[in-house]
């Protein structure tokens, strides 16, 4: 589900629904309620909110179903706020961005509360879920190769940050003439003191007039069209010893590289822990490269600068 003001929709490269209402529920807070249909037991469910082009306001998504609620981490948070710590019952869990059902959730909703004066008038909200774990992730049958992006090493940054800045490292590279250290400010989570939160790394593209999204994939398809678009984007991959090929990694359990196209069984990526700009750019195998992105959550930010 993807929910914008109509010059905000006509920028982003997937087809995305009409406006909505945002209904003032006290002085300076706004609410949208939006129906989600069934979510199976075992997903993942991620929600985003940006405003193109200023400050995305104070916000907060919460799940509902079945007389619970489940809410996300503010954005931005504060130090101390902490709700994915909180005992829930097991029926979802709470992460810092994202959300995880242990059983199928009948009628859910998600609300979306934002602290603002006025209701904005540029926006775009998305939602997404998808099995959080795919066995044997499809393979792309066809190519698709966009513009190069930024090269940009995360390495390059003091010890110990330069180990937790795949996430606004890859952003900079998909946002043309920003810097690292200038996504770096914008990106750092008050309330876990770490930069890997999705909803500030769309919060900050939209800053810079980006029209940005965290979206989940269980395939290649929308990718492709994205990429197809001219547009590359940044995917959260995870694997373990052996199974990323040429990765400047070893290992990991979640990690964040730009890819800028496929090319015949051959993903173009570039990898954020290179040692250095100049070798950020790299080739995987396409098959090894799916199974790391899409065995697991498959999550993604794409941005139309």
């Amino acid at each position: 589900m993807r929910l914008a003001d109509p010059g905000s929709a006509a920028r982003y490269p997937l087809p995305v629904k009409g406006p909505v209402a945002f209904l003032n529920v006290s002085a300076g807070e706004w609410m949208v309620t939006l129906p989600i249909p069934t979510i199976p037991a075992e997903a993942i469910l991620v929600a985003s909110f940006v405003t193109p082009g200023s400050i995305t306001p104070d916000h907060q998504f919460r799940l509902q179903a079945e007389s619970h609620e489940w809410p996300l981490l503010p954005v931005p948070s504060m130090v101390g706020e902490r709700p994915d710590q909180i005992p829930m019952n097991d029926t979802v869990s709470t992460h810092i961005d994202c959300w995880h059902t242990r059983v199928p959730l009948d009628d859910p909703i998600i609300q979306l509360f934002i602290h603002a004066e006025q209701a904005p008038e540029r926006y775009f909200i998305a939602i997404s879920s998808r099995p959080l774990a795919i066995t044997t992730p499809p393979l792309p049958t066809t190519s698709a190769i966009a513009a190069t992006p930024q090269a940009i090493s995360q390495m390059t940054a003091e010890e110990p940050l330069r180990r937790h800045i795949c996430s606004p490292t890859s952003l900079a590279m998909l946002l043309p003439g920003v810097s690292r250290d200038e996504v770096l400010a914008w990106t750092r989570d008050r309330a876990t003191g770490l930069h890997g939160s999705w909803a500030l790394a769309v919060r900050a593209a939209a800053l810079n007039d980006g029209v940005a999204a965290v979206e989940l994939h269980s395939d290649w398809s929308n990718v492709l069209t994205v990429l197809r678009a001219g547009l590359p984007f940044a995917a959260s991959i995870r694997f373990a010893a052996g199974e990323l090929h040429g990765a400047p990694l070893d290992s990991t359990n979640g990690h964040l590289v730009v890819v800028h196209g496929v090319d015949g069984a051959s993903v173009l990526v570039h990898d954020p822990a290179a040692d250095a700009d100049g070798s950020v750019a790299r080739r995987y195998d396409l098959a090894q490269f799916t199974t790391a992105w899409l065995a697991m959550r498959g999550a993604s930010y794409i941005i139309a600068p």
